[in-house]
């Protein structure tokens, strides 16, 4: 069964949202404790790991929300047409996911605007993006512990962000 096909209206996605976050926080939970006993020589390897899962979380997490809310809010036909392209969600580098959203219009839009202003976290959100794309096209990243804990520290204000504005939107 694809994403999509399991997330059926807000409410499994919210169930979704909180199964895959809870998947997210024990990993960064296993990953914190098993730097200590890395050699340091693999830690970069660690790190860079951390930020693809953390971006991959970001692109499940906003395709459930989206998923979820289209199905509760729309018609099954119109629902099915606006996800019908749409099997994953893009690389969402701080333009894309402004450009997603400004497919929903106000206030979703000015919303994200002033959210990702807020404490530099487009530009944060900007640096995980291209650090996930330059590991998963084999560039050098030489990130440390302090930078994947301000990148977990955003993706957990990201989550919250879509909780309250995408998923607390849609209809029980």
């Amino acid at each position: 069964m694809s994403a999509s096909e399991s997330i059926t209206d807000i409410a499994s996605a919210r169930r979704e949202a909180a199964r895959i976050k809870q998947q997210l926080d024990a990993l960064y939970e296993d990953y914190t404790a098993a730097l200590l006993d890395v050699p340091i020589n693999f830690q970069g390897e660690l790190h860079k790991y951390m930020c693809v899962r953390l971006a991959g979380y970001l692109e499940q997490l906003i395709f459930v929300a989206v998923a979820g809310y289209l199905k509760s809010t729309a018609g099954p036909q119109a629902a099915s047409f606006a996800l019908s392209n749409w099997k994953h969600a893009p690389n969402l580098g701080p333009s894309a996911f402004e450009t997603l959203f400004d497919r929903f219009g106000a206030p979703w839009n000015d919303d994200l605007t002033q959210f990702l202003e807020e404490a530099d976290r487009r530009g944060a959100l900007g640096r995980l993006i291209k650090i996930r794309n330059d590991t998963a096209h084999g560039s050098s990243y030489s990130g440390s512990l302090p930078s994947v804990t301000s990148y977990k520290l955003l993706v957990d204000e990201i989550h919250g962000w879509v909780h309250r504005v995408v998923m607390q939107q849609a209809r029980q």
